[in-house]
């Protein structure tokens, strides 16, 4: 009876030890889940959340948003003087075609002069004009649409260079602010006034995109235009 109480204690004994680390391997890999462990901690996430806001916008050198805008504001002046070269060019081009017109007519009554006199050589001299006229004239108002075309072009692109203008200097501002947002005394006020502000810059920035793609359609326009009068022109050929 001694040896079956003691065989047991030792069957007991071996499985306790088998059993007792397996089981304590399997409560160390896999933790009852609490609830504190569940909960977002509030300083946590507020954290989290200023650094997904500094996360939208990465800010550039300064120096280099300085003389962008620099570049921006002279090109804005640059600007207007072209508009003006541009529309004067175009008026005096309307204006050649008008007296060119005028030739055009002059030309045509005299060849019906020359026919009414069955004077052949005149007639033949006189076609050779007004078809040079014609191709002047053709010329001209190529000219003048190129120069139309070309100051419709800048006008949209100096608005857009407006608009990037704008854009730069609020990203010089909050390039500043990003600085201030990431300080120790940032509070939940400094996190809303950059959040505006960067709403703010990604409009501009948007609205200054829209605008180069409206230029830079019309930059098509203008090329189109002067390869109509490109062509125009190697129809004068060697005429003065």
């Amino acid at each position: 009876m001694s040896m079956r109480i003691r065989t047991a204690w030792t069957v007991a004994t071996l499985l306790a030890a088998l059993l007792g680390p397996a089981r304590g391997t399997a409560d160390t890999l896999t933790p009852p889940a609490s609830a504190a462990t569940l909960a977002p901690s509030t300083s946590s996430l507020l954290r989290g959340t200023v650094a997904e806001l500094l996360s939208v916008y990465v800010p550039r050198d300064l120096k280099d948003l300085q003389q962008q805008l620099q570049n921006a504001r002279e090109f804005q002046m640059a600007a207007t003087s072209q508009i003006n070269t541009a529309h004067a060019l175009a008026a005096e081009a309307e204006s050649r075609v008008t007296v060119m017109m005028q030739e055009i007519e002059t030309t045509k009554a005299k060849r019906a002069v020359a026919k009414k006199a069955k004077d052949k050589p005149a007639m033949e001299a006189l076609d050779a004009t007004a078809e040079r006229q014609r191709n002047e004239k053709e010329y001209l108002e190529h000219l003048r649409d190129a120069m139309m075309a070309e100051a419709d072009r800048v006008e949209t692109e100096q608005a857009a260079m407006a608009a990037r203008v704008k854009s730069l200097e609020l990203e010089t501002l909050l390039s500043s602010k990003n600085e201030e947002l990431r300080s120790p005394l940032a509070n939940s006020q400094s996190a809303a006034q950059y959040r505006t502000l960067l709403r703010n810059l990604l409009d501009a920035q948007r609205d200054s995109a829209d605008k180069f793609r409206k230029a830079a359609e019309k930059d098509k326009r203008v090329t189109d235009r002067r390869i109509e009068q490109l062509k125009s022109l190697s129809k004068l050929g060697g005429s003065e």
